[in-house]
């Protein structure tokens, strides 16, 4: 896919970034240079204008790749995820915008200015959040979003039943080529748009698929623990102890 891109200052002195999803799953900064398997440089066009001078880009890049612009929203980074997010823009494959933001903040290199004191603000805020959630959620409904009904069974009482609430919540799943280990081929996985989740509702706890719980990992989505303590029948998972959180 061919695509514009110019690091060219917006009004408030918004300057804008290019972030990239390399071939190993990381966020990295577009600096003019390729990135390999993700971004090639078909031409570029230096305009000199004092503080106003930048350089066009015309890009080259798969369709399946993440290639986010970061530019501070008008009204300023805000304090809370959702706030961030905003401020990131997919020019080539779709991604969730709070996810990746996520991701940034995660490599950001610096330690001041409005953005890390943002990132901040927003882990604050979650933290804050998480110690008020457990007494949420012993207050909150479970509502099943997988195609089947879900069975928790605890020790020393009645089996709990969450019967599935159509439409099923969805994923799309790409398998995309990295860069193969001594000789050994690497797939990675990258999640398309989620479908038929609901917004954050209060006093709603969303059961989906662990795929999709990972994807947009919220603290109102959680999946069935399909690990080492459910319990199987010929094979099959027939109940869980739990639900599991990301």
């Amino acid at each position: 896919m061919e695509y514009k891109w110019s690091d060219k200052m917006h009004n408030r002195s918004r300057t804008p970034m290019l972030w990239v999803r390399d071939m190993a799953g990381r966020p990295v900064e577009f600096t003019g240079k390729p990135i390999v398997g993700r971004v090639a440089v078909k031409s570029s066009q230096y305009y000199k204008s004092g503080k106003w001078s930048c350089t066009d880009y015309v890009l080259v890049s798969p369709d399946t790749a993440v290639v986010v612009e970061q530019l501070r929203p008008f009204e300023g980074w805000g304090c809370a995820w959702a706030d961030i997010a905003k401020g990131f823009t997919p020019l080539v494959a779709d991604v969730d915008r709070e996810a990746f933001a996520r991701e940034v903040a995660s490599v950001w290199p610096k330690t001041d200015g409005a953005f890390y004191s943002a990132i901040q603000a927003a882990r604050e805020n979650e933290a804050a959040l998480a110690s008020i959630q457990p007494t949420q959620a012993r207050e909150s409904v479970l509502v099943n979003l997988t195609p089947h009904k879900i069975v928790v069974r605890l020790e020393g009482q009645p089996d709990i039943t969450i019967e599935p609430t159509a439409p099923a919540a969805r994923v799309a799943v790409k398998s995309v080529a990295a860069p193969a280990i001594g000789g050994v081929p690497v797939a990675r996985q990258e999640f398309g748009k989620v479908e038929n989740l609901p917004d954050q509702t209060d006093g709603t706890v969303f059961v989906t698929s662990t795929l999709i719980a990972q994807a947009v990992k919220r603290f109102d989505v959680v999946s069935p623990d399909t690990g080492p303590t459910a319990i199987r029948e010929n094979g099959q998972v027939v109940a869980v102890r739990g639900l599991q959180a990301f």
